[in-house]
Parts: structure tokens; C-alpha cells; sequence
């Protein structure tokens, strides 16, 4: 064997490593982004949780309540928690159903 045909095997070796090199971090890239996706399903689920938690405060979720039945009978900070909730449960929701419509 030459030194030309030992130049060609070598480029040849190198071409196929650099397309094992580019496969190799294509994986790892689609494996980085699966493993963010869960990790962002992980925190929206854990906001969803929190969101609905706050009814489990008997007295919070009667406010809610008393607010869905007449939002008029609310006092000026019943009104300012109530809204609160209703837009904290906007945002949750509409994080939920915006991450729920990529996959």
C-alpha cells in the first residue's frame, strides 16, 4: 500500500467518523430536548397543582364561590382575590393548553 491509497483509507476513516461524530450529536440533541420537554410538563403540572390547591383553604374557596354566584356581593378585596385567582387560573390554563397543542 502506497502512501496515496494509505491517504485515501485515512480520508475515508475521517469522513466516517465525522458522520458517526454528527449522528452521535443528533441524538444527544433530541435526548437534551425530550428531557427539557418533561421537565417543563413537570413544573406546568406543578402550577396546575398549586392553582388548584388554593381551594383546599375552606374560607378561600367559599370567596370563590360566593364570587361565582354574585361577583357584585363581593366587599372591594374579595373582588381584588377573586380576580387574582380567576387570572392566576387564565395564565395556568393557558400555559397548560399552549405546551398540550406541541405534542
Amino acid at each position: 500500500m502506497n502512501l496515496s491509497q494509505l491517504g485515501d483509507f485515512a480520508d475515508i476513516l475521517a469522513a466516517i467518523g465525522g458522520m458517526f461524530s454528527l449522528l452521535f450529536l443528533a441524538y444527544e440533541l433530541r435526548r437534551s430536548n425530550r428531557e427539557n420537554e418533561l421537565a417543563n410538563w413537570r413544573e406546568l403540572l406543578d402550577s396546575f397543582r398549586e392553582f388548584k390547591a388554593v381551594t383546599n383553604d375552606v374560607s378561600f374557596s367559599e370567596l370563590i364561590e360566593k364570587g361565582n354566584a354574585d361577583y357584585n356581593a363581593l366587599t372591594p378585596a374579595e373582588k381584588r382575590s377573586y380576580g387574582q385567582y380567576l387570572e392566576q387560573g387564565i395564565h395556568v390554563t393557558g400555559n397548560f393548553s399552549k405546551h398540550s397543542a406541541t405534542n
